[in-house]
């Protein structure tokens, strides 16, 4: 299972008469599967600061005062 995955269809032929469409469909569906949780993992780019260098200075600043006890 390290590399791999197999799967069994097994249907009624009466029941489901498209299997071997939904067989043949498989490998499009893993990929697409595989490209969302792909997606899923990436993280949002951070959104860019409307004043800049202001921005960057007040988080500086918040960052170097100490806590009040």
């Amino acid at each position: 299972y390290m590399t791999s995955v197999y799967f069994g269809l097994v249907a009624d032929r009466d029941a489901v008469p498209e299997v071997w469409d939904i067989a043949r469909h498989i490998d499009e569906a893993l990929v697409e599967l595989k490209k969302a949780a792909d997606d899923a993992v990436r993280p949002a780019p951070k959104p860019a600061s409307k004043s800049g260098s202001k921005a960057k200075k007040a988080d500086t600043e918040a960052d170097s005062t100490p806590a009040a006890e």
